[in-house]
């Protein structure tokens, strides 16, 4: 698995994406790498996430630097359940409840996406 990833809180995503008016600024975030570009468009890459706590995590979607964010779709991943999200272009995960810790990305790339696992609508 390649890629970089961080936990951030609103306030360091607003400042790193240089948008205070996107980002719920009390809410925690997990950041990764944008999809693969090409001249003409973005690839579609996937992420794997794991709820290794023993309650419900639910995230949702927000796209990176956009100067307003829309209504995003929210997942609820349950205790042990482990979910691929195809996404592309330059995304992060709200979470908006449960713990942060305790998602852990098992599998990742930034592209070799199917577009099967759109329910985030990340596509």
């Amino acid at each position: 698995m390649k890629g970089s990833f961080e936990q951030l809180t609103g306030d360091q995503l607003a400042a790193e994406d240089l948008r205070q008016d996107t980002f719920p600024l009390n809410s925690e975030y997990i950041c990764f790498e944008p999809s693969y570009n090409y001249i003409f468009g973005w690839s579609i890459g996937y992420i794997c996430l794991e709820n290794t706590g023993d309650r419900d995590v639910t995230i949702a979607a927000r796209q990176r630097y956009l100067a307003v964010s829309p209504n995003p779709t929210t997942y609820t991943l349950k205790p042990k359940a482990v979910k691929y999200f195809d996404f592309k272009g330059h995304w992060c995960f709200e979470v908006l409840e449960g713990r942060a810790g305790d998602l852990v990305i098992q599998d990742f790339t930034t592209f070799g996406g199917e577009g099967k696992h759109n329910e985030l609508k990340m596509l």
